[in-house]
């Protein structure tokens, strides 16, 4: 792992919800289903805060046990339709709202997971969202690939720790497409491991600590 070279004093670090982890029912469904109602208010705050900040202009949410309620280490050899049932319906009411905000506010979403299956990914999305053209708006980054468009040229304080290739990767890709060149400070990463919150705490992202069982 690379060191970051970039720290900031200004972005705090925050949990969704901490009240979940009082929980001491032991049936680990019902956990789950505790966890997606405790953090709904929470994320639909979140959500009104992205829509009223123009300065938020890229949401990254991890993957397994954050968008998804289990973690399927990279290895899911279900079918689509039965992961797309673990997919927590706060999150998908979540990208169905943003990816709906018109074009020209330029807030985009992209998943950003070590999972080597995008192509899982992508086709659960596409099972979940209300809309196709919606679906195809998210931008994905798992286990990294040569088709990983490489870090803006000018950017030159990178990381490589955590979740911060994929995102810079991503940021290319806006950049590239739109000609729009988002700040660190412009994103918002949704992440259940607390070390890539830290990470990206640290290189600059608002980054928010999604709880786990």
């Amino acid at each position: 792992m690379g060191a970051c070279t970039s720290t900031t004093t200004n972005t705090s670090t925050n949990t969704i919800d901490k009240t979940i982890y009082n929980c001491t029912n032991n049936n680990k469904n019902n956990k789950m289903n505790i966890i997606d109602n405790k953090i709904s208010n929470s994320i639909q705050k979140l959500l009104n805060n992205i829509k009223t900040n123009n300065n938020i202009k890229l949401l990254a949410i991890d993957f397994d046990a954050t968008l998804c309620q289990i973690h399927t280490y990279g290895r899911w050899n279900g079918t689509e339709a039965t992961l797309a049932a673990h997919i927590r319906p706060v999150f998908i009411s979540l990208l169905n709202e943003i990816t709906s905000i018109d074009d020209s506010n330029q807030l985009h979403v992209a998943i950003v997971t070590f999972s080597g299956q995008s192509q899982l990914i992508r086709n659960v999305l596409k099972l979940v969202m209300t809309n196709q053209d919606r679906a195809k708006k998210i931008m994905i980054r798992g286990a990294k690939t040569r088709e990983w468009k490489v870090p803006i040229p000018t950017d030159k304080d990178t990381c490589t720790d955590g979740k911060q290739p994929h995102i810079q990767s991503v940021l290319t890709e806006i950049y590239d497409t739109y000609g729009t060149k988002i700040s660190k400070e412009q994103v918002i990463l949704i992440d259940d491991d607390g070390r890539n919150i830290d990470y990206g705490s640290d290189y600059g992202y608002k980054a928010v600590l999604f709880p786990t069982l």
